[in-house]
C-alpha cells in the first residue's frame, strides 16, 4: 500500500513545483527580460546586477566573460559603434528544480558591424543560458548565443 502512495506523490511534485513557477514574478523569464532592458539602455552595471559573480559566458561575436569584473568589457562594447540591438522573438524556460532552470531564446540581431565598420545584414541568433536562484534572486550563471546568417534572397 505504500507504493500507491508513494507513487501518487511523486506525480503531484511537477504540480506543485509548476505552481511555484507560476506565481514566480520575478523568475528567470522577468530576470532575461530585464537584461534586454539594460542591452537596450546600454547600461552594463545594469546588466552586471542581474548575473552571479562566476558568471561564463560567450556571446554571439564570440567574446567570452569570466566573471561579474567583466563589466568593463561590456560597457566597452556598449559603447561602441559594434554594439548590435538583440530582439527575443521566442523565450522558453524549463525549470530544473526550485532553483535552477535553462533558458532557450531565439531572436534577431541588427545592427551588426564588421571591426572595420562595414554594416552586416540581420542575422537570427539561438541561446541557451542556466539561470540559477541565490538569496532569492534569480541571476544568470552561465550562457551562450550563437549567430545563424540568414540565407541571401535569389
Amino acid at each position: 500500500m505504500r507504493y500507491p502512495i508513494l507513487a501518487l506523490g511523486l506525480c503531484l511534485l511537477p504540480v506543485a513545483v509548476g505552481a511555484q513557477a507560476l506565481a514566480d514574478a520575478d523568475g528567470p523569464e522577468a530576470v532575461m527580460t530585464a537584461m534586454d532592458d539594460c542591452w537596450a539602455k546600454r547600461d552594463a552595471d545594469c546588466l552586471a546586477a542581474h548575473v552571479t559573480d562566476d558568471l561564463v559566458y560567450t556571446n554571439a561575436t564570440g567574446s567570452h566573460w569570466r566573471s561579474k569584473a567583466a563589466r568593463q568589457g561590456w560597457q566597452a562594447l556598449l559603447a561602441s559603434d559594434m554594439a548590435a540591438f538583440p530582439q527575443t522573438e521566442e523565450r522558453l524556460v524549463r525549470r530544473l528544480g526550485p532553483d535552477t532552470a535553462i533558458v532557450w531564446e531565439r531572436g534577431r540581431l541588427s545592427g551588426l558591424k564588421t571591426p572595420d565598420g562595414k554594416a552586416l545584414p540581420p542575422m537570427q541568433t539561438f541561446g541557451t543560458m542556466t539561470m540559477v536562484r541565490r538569496g532569492g534572486i534569480w541571476l544568470l550563471a552561465a550562457g551562450q548565443t550563437l549567430l545563424v546568417p540568414q540565407p541571401s534572397a535569389p
